[in-house]
């Protein structure tokens, strides 16, 4: 038997650690939906979608799944993206920066709090 073939997506994907969710093909939050498969997000009711990277997408949904409102350290954020990996911290504020140019006109924000970290509102 050959093995079962699978997108490209979902090979980056399972490379990078990240299982996607096919009970759940788009998420919300606030007026922002988020396509788990096809790593995009769009405002409610804009026609279009915005292609997330696969980091963007992972600090995104990490973000979420952390309870917004509560403060997140740039040391979780790299635990739970890039895992045992070294990154500079300067590369989680690159992608963070990057990410909240494509939430611009949505209600969620993502601030920088001094000596903390982030927080998703």
């Amino acid at each position: 038997l050959l093995p079962k073939p699978v997108s490209l997506m979902h090979f980056i994907a399972l490379l990078h650690g990240e299982e996607i969710k096919k009970a759940t093909a788009v998420s919300r939050f606030k007026d922002l939906e988020i396509c788990n498969r096809r790593l995009q997000c769009k405002v409610l009711d804009e026609p279009s979608w915005c292609n997330l990277s696969l980091k963007e997408y992972q600090i995104l949904k990490f973000l979420i799944d952390c309870l917004p409102g509560k403060t997140i350290s740039r040391e979780e954020i790299k635990g739970a993206v890039w895992g045992n990996i070294r990154v500079s911290l300067r590369t989680i504020d690159s992608h963070v920066s990057r990410l909240r140019q494509k939430l611009q006109d949505s209600d969620v924000q993502i601030k920088n709090i001094y000596g903390g970290g982030y927080l998703l509102e």
